[in-house]
């Protein structure tokens, strides 16, 4: 068992927080009157209430795609 990629249910359930995560902060940041810095979060409200659960989420996706090249069974290295 490999503990490179997190199993489907954790995947799925950190998918879906970080879009809801992501869908409250961009209505937040669009219906309310924010600054573009502040001292408290050292980012702008942007960067965590959009970018950063987007960043969570492309992650999550990258995480999926297969190497381009094909893999080597293991007779054919010499291993295992």
């Amino acid at each position: 068992m490999s503990t490179a990629c997190p199993s489907g249910t954790f995947r799925r359930a950190a998918g879906w927080i970080s879009l809801g995560w992501g869908g409250g902060g961009l209505v937040l940041l669009l219906t309310s009157p924010l600054p573009g810095w502040t001292p408290a979060l050292g980012w702008s409200p942007w960067f965590w209430l959009v970018a950063a659960p987007a960043s969570v989420l492309a992650a999550l996706w990258l995480s999926r795609i297969e190497p381009a090249l094909p893999r080597r069974r293991a007779a054919e290295t010499g291993a295992g």
